[in-house]
Parts: C-alpha cells; structure tokens; sequence
C-alpha cells in the first residue's frame, strides 16, 4: 500500500471512530489526565524544519490551544498519532476538521430542513422519514425530539436508529452553532408542522447559511387541525395571537369563523381574558392541544370556561361566533351612542370632514391628542382595523368614558394614555397621522417631536374658538418647513325622528392640515443635512 493510499485509510478510520464514538464537540476540561494527554499528542507532532513558517503549523498550534472545540476527540486523535508514526500531513488534516475548516477533500456538511407535521408516525412524509433515517445528527426542541426519536425507533432497525444523534436547540442561533460544531456532515433540522407556516422555521430559511438546505415540507398542523373539527381553512382568517397587536376583536365581530395559532406564556388564559373584556361571553373556543400526539386532546367550550387553563406553547384553534355583526359600510358614527351625557366635541357630520383629512389607511398609526370622549379616536380605530391608535387626554373622567366607549365599539386597537405632554409623546411609537384637538401646552415642541419622529407624518389640528386659531397659526408659522392649508366646517341639524329638537348648528370648527415640504432638504437624512452650492442646511427639528 502506497503513502497516499495509506492517508485515506487511515482518515476513513478516523470518521468512523468518530461516528461510533457519539461524543460531542462541546466538552470541558475538568480532568487533568485530559489536559496532559491534549498537550502530549499535540506537542508530539513532526516538526519540519522546511515548513518552520509554514501556515499549516499555525492551525495546529490553534487545535492545541482550543480546549473546548477538541474535548475526548483528542484521546481518538492520540491513538490514530501512534499508529501513523511521522504523518504531518494528516495530522494537519485532522486538525483543520476539528477547527470547522474544511479540507479539499472533505464532502460539505449536508443539511435538511424538514416539518415533521402533527408528530405522529402517520402523518410524516416519506421524503421525511428517508432524511431522518439517513442523517447522522437531528437537531431541534426538546418534544420534537423526543417524538421523531419514538418514530424512528420503530421504523427503523436497531442498528440505524441507535447510531443517530439528537441535540436540543430553541432558536436559530444555537441551531447555527451547532451546525458549525459538529463533526456530522448529514444534518436534520426538525420543525413541528410545515416548514414557514406559522413557526420558528421562517427565520432561519432567510439566513444565507442555510441556502443550500433542502427543504422537506410536512403537514400543516392547522390544516390537521380543521380536518379534526371538520371545517376548512377557508372559513375564517388565520390570526397567530400573542399579544396585545393581533387583531383579533374586529375579526371575531364580523366572521362566523377565525383560526387561531396560540403561542405564547399562559396564552389560553390570555385569549379568554381579551375575548370576555369586550362581552364575547357566549362564543366558543376549540384548542387542540399536542395534536398528533398520543396525548392530543380537541376541548370546546366558552371563554370563561378556559380562564383556569395555564398552557403555555403553540397550538392551533377556532373561535366560532354565531351571531357576527353585519359588516358597515361607512364608518360614521350617531353622536347618540357615545357613552355619557356630554354632547361629543364634535358632531357625526364634522368628524367625518375631519377623518377625510386625515387620509387613514387600514393599518395607519395614528396619535388623537385632546381625545375627550374619545369619539375621533374610536372613528380612526374603526377605519384602522390593521392599524393602532393612541388617544390621549388628560382628564381622568374623559379617560373613564373612552374605556367605556372603547369596550362598546369592540375598538381593540386603540390604546388609552393620560396626559398629552412631550414627554408622553417622546415614548409613543412614531405616528403616521396625528389629530389635535384644540390648543396645547408645549405645542411647537410637540409638533417638533412629531414630525423628527416621522417627517412624511399628516397633521391635523382642529379648534372652534377663534382666538386659540390665532395662536396655533402663529406655531404653525414659525416653521418655515411646515405647509399648511385650513378651512372651516359647520354642520346644521334638525333632530332625530321623534324627539322634540329644533333646528339648530354646531359651532363653526377651524380645520388646519400641516404636511412637511417635500424638498431637498426634507429628502436629507436627520442631522446631516444636504449641500447645495456653498450652503449646507440642517434638519434640526425646531427649523422645520
């Protein structure tokens, strides 16, 4: 047997002590015999005076002082030392794999992102099973684990299933880590249900390092799920529900049907808590809980019902709401079914003219400063469904009234804050529509914070009293930035049908709307500003 034909047998050895070996590449050093025996092998090996300066030295001396890449290996790679005498070559080949470096001749690392589906045997596929049973390491959460483990155990021969490795990780980075890690070049990476469809698997399909991954579909748990109730998947939006953004209200309100993916701490308790806020005492929740397993259970019952129900995790369900609002198609609103005996500052007719300013998307983000009673602010919710808004005032009986009235128009996505100051406004997220109503302490400072916080932000700042339409026009003014245009609306009425009220008006209410210019300036990123010429001009927000 010649030298070259001697190396690969002698490395093809090395694999196959190292895939029968089982042990990890993470282990610490805590036993002295360990150390003595890591730095006797690698101050053993050849030194050649021809490749005094050579890079391959390094790496070695590199392998040496890694104490945690090489671990029990090196007890492997000492016995192998021996028995190939003087070879520095493979020395050096050994150590550049237990560094992660790959070697011309080593085949890359092949790696399989696969949805294991519900997690019973029945429902894997078989371009999963094959993966499973072919690779050398499986990586994933603890419960997928231990599910593909029972699977494997009984589709495959002892021999097959015994020699696989399995390595808990929870999150994309200690899945990247533990790629880079091992030695196994045939790698598994386990996901419950289809890959990207409402999981974790959707983040690490968009880092580059799994680019080359084959992909290995599974089936949907909440397809499974629908198929257990006997539903489809097309009666009802799919909303993942975790907290406080999802919104789930407004879709309960108008469909019969909506598919829930729970994920969360305590998200059962959480679910039934949010849907019994807003009165929706009589729906009905299904939740299946560890589908697919042998313990997997479907329950149904009422919110209230599943208030003592403390799971935490990831699971599908249903909400069935069997008398569902007619959808509206105007978002105006009476003045007559606001809560409390106040007249709302302004009347149905005028916020309308209002909102129309405004220029609402559905999922705009918008501040309603000055909120009263809240009625602006629970327009621009209903015309946001998608979209947050934060009513703010200072009064603690308007505060009171506007929970009441948020509650009454299932406003889920409006937030209440008290006070109206900039420091309150500092600490809100940025707004792409802002609504004041009537005059503020501190106004040119908030329009300042506003508009830094986002400069293609839409203003609209309303009053009935002229001498406070004096003032805002002077604040408005002093920023040369700022355009502005104001008008005027009034609206008459005659009463409603039946009741005893003559005709009258509303107080004639200023409507001024403030946009930053669109110049070069205003195109310039903050604080750096744009040259032109000799001149450079910076954004600095009190020089809007």
């Amino acid at each position: 047997m010649d030298n070259m034909d001697f190396e690969k047998t002698q490395k093809n050895l090395f694999r196959e002590l190292m895939n029968s070996s089982g042990l990890s590449a993470v282990h610490d050093y805590n036993d002295g015999a360990d150390r003595r025996s890591r730095d006797m092998l690698m101050d053993s090996a050849p030194k050649d005076s021809s490749r005094k300066n050579d890079e391959r030295q390094d790496i070695i001396h590199k392998a040496r002082s890694n104490e945690q890449l090489l671990g029990d290996r090196l007890s492997i790679l000492k016995t192998m030392q021996k028995a190939m005498a003087d070879n520095w070559d493979f020395l050096y080949d050994t150590a550049t794999g237990l560094l992660g470096k790959d070697s011309p001749d080593e085949e890359k690392k092949k790696v399989h992102i696969i949805g294991i589906g519900p997690g019973d045997a029945g429902s894997i596929t078989n371009d999963a099973l094959k993966a499973l049973l072919a690779c050398e390491l499986i990586v994933g959460n603890h419960n997928d684990l231990q599910m593909v483990t029972d699977i494997l155990s009984k589709e495959a021969p002892d021999n097959e299933s015994g020699r696989m490795k399995t390595l808990e990780a929870d999150n994309t980075d200690d899945i990247k880590t533990i790629i880079n890690r091992e030695i196994a070049r045939n790698i598994c990476v386990i996901y419950r249900g289809d890959v990207g469809y409402y999981d974790s698997a959707g983040d690490i399909l968009k880092d580059e390092i799994f680019a080359d991954a084959d992909i290995i579909p599974g089936v949907s748990v909440l397809g499974y799920f629908a198929a257990k109730m006997k539903l489809s998947c097309e009666s009802g939006p799919v909303i993942e529900f975790n907290d406080a953004s999802s919104p789930l209200i407004y879709e309960i309100s108008k469909r019969e049907y909506v598919f829930l993916i729970l994920n969360g701490k305590d998200v059962v308790r959480k679910l039934s808590a949010r849907l019994l806020d807003f009165g929706f005492r009589d729906v009905f929740i299904s939740i299946g809980f560890d589908v697919g397993s042998l313990s997997g259970e479907f329950i149904t019952g009422k919110p209230l019902e599943f208030m003592r129900v403390d799971k935490s995790g990831i699971f599908p369900a249903v909400i069935h709401n069997p008398t569902p609002l007619e959808p509206k198609v105007t978002g105006r609103i009476d003045d007559r079914y606001f809560a409390g005996d106040r007249i709302p500052r302004y009347g149905a007719m005028v916020r309308s003219a209002i909102l129309s300013e405004l220029c609402l998307n559905e999922d705009s983000t918008s501040y309603v400063i000055g909120a009263g009673v809240g009625e602006c602010a629970i327009e621009c919710a209903l015309c946001c469904p998608r979209g947050k808004v934060y009513a703010l005032d200072e009064s603690v009986e308007n505060i009171q009234l506007m929970r009441i009235n948020r509650r009454q128009f299932l406003a889920e996505n409006m937030e209440i804050v008290q006070g109206t100051g900039p420091e309150i406004i500092e600490n809100i997220t940025y707004p792409d529509r802002v609504l004041i109503c009537g005059e503020l302490p501190q106004m040119r400072r908030i329009i300042s914070i506003i508009f830094r916080k986002n400069r293609h932000c839409i203003m609209v700042i309303c009053t009935q009293d002229v001498q406070v339409l004096t003032g805002i026009v002077d604040v408005v003014g002093s920023f040369p930035r700022l355009e502005s245009s104001m008008s005027s609306v009034r609206a008459s009425y005659s009463g409603y049908p039946g009741e005893r009220i003559g005709y009258g008006s509303e107080r004639e209410v200023y409507v001024i709307t403030c946009r930053l210019k669109e110049d070069n300036v205003a195109k310039a990123p903050p604080d750096t500003g744009i040259v032109s010429g000799a001149a450079t001009t910076s954004w600095v927000p009190e020089e809007l």
